[in-house]
């Protein structure tokens, strides 16, 4: 999951900006813009993602990694949380500093988090999140108003995507998916408060099946591709 990967700024852009054009067009995959229909904050977002409710008889609530006991899960800070969560990985030592890094160490500590996922080794399902581009549009690119803080927008978007593409061809699934969990946040200013608002359009991009059209669907989409 790439958080705030939004699909109206890559789609618009990918022409501009080559890894997210290669994402965008990875070879036997399909992509669409995905409404967020929960409320547009990542916390709860991501738990809608990762939350399986009435997947079984009954109505239990269980967690993806659950579903299958036979399998091995891995899930690394889904849903995103303080601490993070570490699910069948074993946990850094400075796991701090891979949730949502300061603007200081943020290239740093992302690339360090990139090299801990790599290291996992395979499994039958990979969860893993990315605190980009989201997190960096909060650091460094907080409106867009000129092709400066464009090209910034480009850069971490790009970085983004390129990630993503690494890890599908480092790990070669079988099936994948990337998604985001909204678009931008606002940058309208409202006194006395500045106003931050998630948009309520984010990006799905996969392998297998049709693109989930929704948030909530997210979930019932990995359980079907973790089940068959």
């Amino acid at each position: 999951m790439l958080d705030g990967l939004s699909y109206v700024f890559s789609n618009t852009f990918l022409w501009w900006n080559k890894d997210i054009e290669r994402l965008f067009k990875y070879p036997g995959s399909r992509r669409r813009m995905m409404y967020v229909d929960v409320i547009p904050e990542t916390p709860s977002v991501m738990g809608a993602f990762f939350t399986l409710r009435k997947f079984v008889e009954g109505g239990t609530i269980e967690w993806v990694w659950e579903i299958r006991r036979d399998k091995r899960i891995k899930a690394i800070n889904i849903p995103a949380r303080v601490p993070p969560v570490y699910y069948g990985v074993t946990r850094p030592r400075n796991w701090v500093d891979y949730f949502t890094p300061p603007r200081e160490t943020f290239l740093d500590k992302l690339m360090e988090y990139h090299s801990f996922v790599k290291r996992q080794g395979h499994g039958d399902a990979l969860l893993v999140w990315y605190p980009v581009p989201d997190q960096a549009h909060h650091h460094f690119f907080p409106t867009i108003n000129n092709m400066e803080s464009l090209n910034t927008a480009l850069y971490w978007y790009g970085l983004a995507c390129r990630l993503a593409v690494e890890l599908i061809e480092y790990f070669k699934p079988r099936r994948w998916l990337v998604v985001g969990d909204h678009g931008f946040t606002s940058d309208v200013s409202e006194a006395p408060i500045r106003a931050r608002f998630h948009i309520r359009e984010t990006t799905a991009i996969t392998n297998y099946l049709d693109p989930p059209r929704k948030t909530s669907e997210v979930v019932y989409w990995i359980a079907r591709a973790i089940e068959s």
